[in-house]
């Protein structure tokens, strides 16, 4: 007799509801291939589907609520690790999720009046609680007085002008020793200001000031990389293998695509350039044009 595990299946059972959901959905078996063959007597199991790389599900066009029925019907626990990719791909809200022990988390509401339905309240405690909110009279600890501050205002004092200390409008003052807008007679006749030097004087070789600037990488074929900044990322390819490619942080993304397609090529597959489509941390990676280092790519990066 096979025993049945915490979720109430036998392995037999759950491979059954798996490929009854697919049909379901209209999928194939294909979001699998990375760990499982279906020519094979392996059966569908809630470990093949949580290492299933969310790169294959969307690849086959598989949508968020699809994966989560998946899941739920299979009695798959989803854990931290497939959730984060599962919000950082689709997004959006979490559908059922299976918790193990025969329950699923569901979202329950209660109003704050209903918490004390059907519960006993002591006599004392509700005493206690219309004291607290002034309903009924009782002892109050604290003693509050109102004692005003009378603060007369007074101008002079504060550093008014009284009424009797202004000037008189038709006041006439007296004219200035010289005129503001002529120049004044004892300034010195060099000025004030930062005496000038002669500045540089132009040199004879016409190659001493130029501009050195960096050559412009060629970017139009692959060459394999050198100098002390070379760093190895690792490819998934679709077929399961891992490829090795050499780079630097500092080269665009279609770079790496040809690179991709060379080593590919020398291997006797094809991975033509222009239908690449490159992930990293199950984000898909959008302009070509953008450096390595700004995607936040690392030495050792998958």
């Amino acid at each position: 007799k096979v025993k049945k595990d915490e979720a109430g299946f036998t392995p037999q059972e759950r491979h059954d509801i798996i490929l009854a959901t697919l049909a379901e959905f209209g999928k194939g078996t294909e979001a699998f291939q990375l760990r499982w063959r279906e020519n094979s007597d392996e059966l569908l199991t809630g470990d093949i589907l949580l290492k299933t790389p969310m790169f294959w599900f969307m690849k086959y066009k598989w949508g968020r609520h699809e994966i989560e029925t998946l899941f739920f019907k299979a009695r798959v626990e989803i854990d931290v690790k497939f959730d984060r990719a599962l919000q950082q791909t689709f997004g959006g809200d979490t559908g059922p999720r299976w918790k193990g022990g025969g329950g699923v988390k569901k979202k329950n509401w209660k109003r704050v009046e209903d918490t004390t339905m059907g519960h006993d309240i002591d006599e004392k405690e509700k005493n206690n609680d219309k004291q607290y909110h002034g309903l009924i009279a009782g002892p109050d600890p604290y003693k509050f007085q109102y004692n005003p501050v009378v603060q007369p205002v007074d101008f002079q004092a504060t550093g008014g002008v009284g009424k009797k200390d202004k000037d008189d409008p038709n006041r006439e003052y007296g004219k200035g020793p010289w005129d503001p807008l002529s120049k004044n007679p004892k300034d010195p006749s060099q000025g004030s200001g930062p005496k000038m030097g002669k500045g540089k004087l132009p040199s004879d070789d016409p190659n001493q000031d130029r501009v050195k600037l960096k050559p412009v990488p060629d970017y139009s074929k692959w060459k394999e990389p050198t100098g002390d900044n070379v760093c190895i990322i690792n490819i998934e390819c679709p077929d399961g293998e891992v490829m090795k490619l050499h780079v630097n942080l500092d080269e665009p993304l279609h770079y790496v695509k040809k690179q991709i397609e060379a080593k590919a090529k020398a291997q006797g597959k094809t991975y033509p350039e222009q239908k690449q489509i490159l992930y990293f941390q199950n984000a898909e990676l959008l302009n070509n044009d953008a450096l390595l280092q700004s995607y936040g790519i690392k030495n050792g990066d998958t």
